[in-house]
């Protein structure tokens, strides 16, 4: 069974990155998840930014990110296939920086990215933390 798809952005998602002077470089969908690479101005650097969200939610929406959501494990995930797309786009721009919106999160993030086997590192950018991703 192939679980790789287009993932759909929401339209709330693409007029606040858009509006805000974000580019969407990439968007695959996983299983129930949404995997999304956004070009992250930042004064004088750009870095690229992961965006990591269940179907439906917005990874954009600090209260959406906050809310608690049952877990049901990841039965349909591709995960072979999301390691390879995250590397792809390692390949092409360098290293990936994931902003955390939901703190409390931010271990659940950093233990996803190394069981795919990535080094992951805490940056701060401009006062604000990142996950570097490499």
């Amino acid at each position: 069974m192939n679980w790789y798809k287009t993932a759909t952005i929401t339209d709330y998602d693409r007029e606040r990155l858009e509006g805000t002077g974000h580019q969407i470089l990439d968007t695959e969908k996983f299983g129930d998840y949404n995997l999304t690479l956004i070009n992250l101005p930042m004064g004088d650097i750009e870095l690229k930014q992961l965006g990591l969200a269940y179907s439906g939610m917005s990874f954009t929406d600090i209260e959406q990110q906050s809310r608690k959501r049952q877990m049901r494990g990841f039965p349909d995930l591709d995960l072979e296939g999301m390691k390879n797309k995250i590397q792809s786009w390692i390949n092409q721009y360098g290293p990936l920086y994931m902003g955390v919106n939901n703190f409390s999160r931010f271990d659940k993030y950093v233990n996803i990215l190394q069981y795919l086997g990535f080094a992951t590192n805490t940056q701060e950018i401009l006062g604000v933390p990142f996950l570097e991703i490499k």
